[in-house]
């Protein structure tokens, strides 16, 4: 494949993805595939609860040899402190955590999305968005991606507004 091929495969994708953002942030929700992108987007979800819960985001990838997963999950939302349970600087603190799972297996890190930053007045929502990328490589068989998210500390209050899962793999 010649440089000028490979750049605009890239672009393609590229290309791809962004409209997938944005189509995320309108609020519409679904999914799809293109070649070897796969997505899903996802309107609101809560949860009060300390132990990871899935989002409802999932995309399923079958490649026929095995291959890498390249795993982006980007968001929009917040996390409100009601629990009080975590100080940070001396400033009530509260955390949503993300992960993401192939059959059910955690992929690497667990990380911070959305924090509430330790200011006063901590559960007026903060709508932020952020973006985190996983990879993983995977045999040839049908695997399901998914995104679990948890509070830091139980019973205060996260939410994911939108997003979008993206799954693109190198077959």
């Amino acid at each position: 494949m010649s440089k000028r091929s490979k750049l605009i495969a890239v672009f393609a994708v590229l290309s791809l993805v962004a409209s997938v953002v944005v189509v995320g942030a309108i609020g519409a929700t679904g999914g799809g595939a293109v070649d070897h992108v796969r997505w899903a987007t996802k309107g609101r979800v809560d949860t009060p609860s300390g132990t990871f819960l899935n989002t409802g985001s999932a995309v399923t990838v079958t490649p026929s040899t095995p291959s890498t997963l390249a795993i982006r999950f980007s968001a929009t939302g917040y996390e409100q402190d009601f629990n009080s349970g975590g100080s940070f600087s001396g400033k009530r603190y509260a955390a949503m955590l993300i992960r993401v799972t192939v059959d059910g297996n955690p992929v690497g890190p667990g990380v911070r999305f959305f924090d509430n930053t330790g200011k006063v007045g901590v559960q007026k929502p903060r709508p932020t968005v952020a973006s985190y990328e996983w990879i993983a490589n995977v045999s040839a068989a049908s695997h399901t991606v998914r995104v679990q998210f948890r509070n830091l500390n139980t019973f205060d209050s996260a939410t994911i507004l939108n997003s979008t899962l993206t799954v693109l793999d190198d077959e």
